[in-house]
């Protein structure tokens, strides 16, 4: 019997996790964030070599569409390394395939999708010089996943995107999930981004929190300044859980928290208190301030010597840790 698409929204206490144009967390500047009129941008490279301070005056705008590719400057041998503070992070625990969806406030296994149609329902779609549509080449659970394929050609991509009236979450600490299978990496050097989270500091200066990859292993990233962490290698040719989490809530002092985590099949791969390793485009080590995560994009952006083609199902969203799901 097929399993049906779950898109669930959690209402209580511990997950408020709103439906409706009004809902979700508010940001720190007390102004309800609008949402982009086209798919977020990061800077361009030449943004200024400026710290981004958290209360400081908002610069001018900057156009904040597709991401641009990191600097071909190679990062020191030490940080190519798994961080430091891996081991001392939690896991996350499998889940039985059965419960993919269950619980999760967010969450879509694309059984519900028809074929060979674009993703519908929460999702909206942001593709340019690839293809996304609903596929059964290949599916980790049930029959239907979601192929995505990217051309190598300059500012293509083709992502799955999640805004309003899903986001923001009301607690502005968003882990995700997605099942994925990739034919290959990029077989020439450029950096690509599978993850990409953006919104509004209090400043109003657009802010945001990504991972992908380079050369062959995963990056976490930061922008403005193109500010980065390098990671394990990136798995191909394979189905992988992937795993995130941006959390921009409360610490304990009052201020958020500025965290970023990667997992890769439920192994911590990735973690950014803070600061990362460096920055490209600002001297010495910068801030990674969390805004209000308003806008979500899933999927695969630059692709260079090859076409990329990319599965994912089982995506999931939610406030609270998303575990794998295991194969059926």
């Amino acid at each position: 019997m097929r399993r049906v698409a779950r898109v669930c929204v959690l209402l209580g206490a511990a997950v408020a996790v709103a439906c409706q144009a009004a809902g979700g967390a508010r940001p720190r500047g007390g102004d309800d964030p609008e949402p982009a009129a086209t798919t977020p941008e990061p800077p361009a490279a030449t943004a200024p070599a400026v710290t981004p301070a958290r209360d400081a005056a908002a610069p001018a705008a900057v156009d904040a569409d597709v991401p641009g590719p990191r600097p071909d400057a190679p990062a020191a041998a030490a940080d190519r390394a798994v961080p430091r503070d891996v081991a001392a992070a939690a896991d996350l625990p499998a889940l039985p395939a059965t419960a993919g969806c269950a619980g999760i406030a967010l969450c879509d296994d694309f059984e519900a999708q028809t074929v060979g149609g674009a993703p519908a329902g929460i999702w909206k779609t942001s593709v340019s010089n690839g293809t996304l549509i609903v596929d059964r080449t290949r599916a980790f659970s049930g029959q239907n996943a979601v192929m995505a394929t990217v051309d190598p050609r300059s500012g293509a991509r083709s992502f799955l995107r999640l805004t309003k009236p899903y986001l923001p979450l009301a607690t502005n600490n968003m882990y995700g999930r997605m099942m994925f299978w990739v034919n290959a990496i990029p077989t020439s050097r450029v950096h690509w981004f599978n993850v990409w989270a953006s919104g509004k500091l209090a400043t109003g200066q657009t802010a945001n929190y990504a991972i992908g990859g380079l050369d062959t292993g995963i990056l976490l990233n930061y922008f403005p300044g193109d500010c980065w962490r390098n990671s394990v290698p990136f798995p191909a040719g394979r189905w992988a859980c992937f795993q995130w989490q941006f959390d921009g809530s409360p610490g304990a002092d009052g201020a958020p928290k500025d965290e970023m985590r990667a997992w890769i099949d439920g192994k911590l791969i990735g973690t950014v208190v803070r600061t990362g390793a460096g920055c490209e485009n600002i001297p010495g080590k910068s801030e990674w301030f969390a805004p209000t995560f308003d806008d979500l994009l899933i999927g695969w952006q630059y692709a260079a010597g090859n076409q990329i083609q990319m599965w994912m199902d089982d995506v999931a969203v939610d406030t609270k840790p998303i575990p794998c799901v295991a194969r059926p």
